[in-house]
C-alpha cells in the first residue's frame, strides 16, 4: 500500500468514526427530546378546569417547561418556567426542577402557597451549584371552593386573565429571578375569579425578538395576539403563528411556550 493510499484509508476510517459519533449524539438528543415530551402533562379537554398548551423549543430540546396537577381535592396548581439558555443542558435542568414540583419533593413546602414554592425552589437550585443557570417562573394555585387564584412570579412575564365578558387584565408579580440569591423571601398575591375565566401563562420567547415592525417585540405584542385569537381554532397554535409572522416567517431563536388554563364553572 502506498503512502497516499494509507493516508486515504486513515481519513476514510476517521470520517466513518466521526459519522458514528454524530449519529450517537443525534440519538441522545432525540432521546432527551422524547423524554421531555413524555413528562409534559396531557391537555385536559373536559371538566370544570381544562387545559391547553403549545410548546415549541428553538432546538431539539429547550429550557422551557410547565405543569399542572391537583394538590388536593380543592386546589389546582399550574406553573411555567424558563431556564436561561437553550439546548440539552437547559432542558435537563428544567426537567429536574419540574420533577421536584411534580413529585412534591420540596421539604416543608405547602404547594398551595406560591410564595413557599418559589422560596423552596430558589434555595434548592442555586445557580452556583448548577452551572450558573438561573430561571424565571410563574406559579399559580386555584381554589375551587373560594374561587381565589393565588399566584407568584419570579422574573417572569405577567399572566393574562380573561373573564366571562372578555375583559382582560395582566397579573404581575415582581419577585427576583430564581437561583441568584438563596434565602430571600417571595411575595404572593391573589385575585377572585368568576366563571368562565381563562388564564394564559407564557415565556418571553413568545414575543422578545426583532419584529417586522423594525423594533424588538414587547409584552403588549403577545397580549394583543392572545386577545385577537380568542375563539379561533386552534387558538394557541394561531398565537404561535402570529409570533412567526412577526419574526419574518422565520423559526424563533428562543423557545415558545404558552399554557392556557380555563375555569369553566364555579
Amino acid at each position: 500500500m502506498s503512502i497516499d493510499e494509507k493516508i486515504l484509508n486513515e481519513l476514510t476510517q476517521q470520517n466513518i468514526e466521526k459519522d458514528r459519533l454524530l449519529e450517537l449524539a443525534y440519538q441522545e438528543i432525540q432521546s432527551a427530546a422524547e423524554y421531555v415530551a413524555a413528562i409534559l402533562p396531557k391537555a385536559v379537554s373536559a371538566g370544570d378546569i381544562t387545559t391547553d398548551w403549545v410548546y415549541m423549543p428553538s432546538s431539539s430540546v429547550g429550557g422551557d417547561s410547565f405543569g399542572y396537577h391537583w394538590v388536593d381535592e380543592d386546589n389546582f396548581a399550574f406553573y411555567i418556567l424558563d431556564i436561561c439558555g437553550h439546548g440539552v443542558r437547559s432542558a435537563l435542568h428544567s426537567v429536574t426542577i419540574l420533577s421536584a414540583i411534580n413529585n412534591t419533593s420540596l421539604e416543608r413546602t405547602d404547594f398551595r402557597n406560591p410564595a413557599e414554592v418559589l422560596f423552596a425552589l430558589n434555595n434548592m437550585f442555586p445557580m452556583k451549584e448548577y452551572g450558573e443557570m438561573f430561571f424565571s417562573m410563574f406559579y399559580c394555585v386555584y381554589n375551587r371552593k373560594n374561587h381565589v387564584l393565588s399566584y407568584a412570579g419570579a422574573g417572569h412575564p405577567p399572566a393574562i386573565i380573561f373573564d366571562a365578558e372578555g375583559s382582560a387584565q395582566s397579573i404581575r408579580s415582581c419577585n427576583r429571578i430564581l437561583g441568584f440569591l438563596p434565602g430571600i423571601e417571595f411575595k404572593a398575591d391573589s385575585i377572585r375569579l368568576t366563571a368562565p375565566s381563562d388564564i394564559y401563562l407564557f415565556t418571553d420567547g413568545a414575543y422578545e425578538f426583532p419584529t417586522v415592525e423594525n423594533r424588538r417585540g414587547e409584552y403588549e405584542d403577545i397580549f394583543r395576539s392572545v386577545q385577537a385569537n380568542r375563539g379561533s381554532e386552534p387558538e394557541l397554535q394561531n398565537v404561535y403563528l402570529d409570533s412567526l409572522r412577526r419574526n419574518f416567517e422565520q423559526p424563533l431563536k428562543d423557545d415558545f411556550t404558552i399554557l392556557k388554563i380555563s375555569i369553566n364553572s364555579l
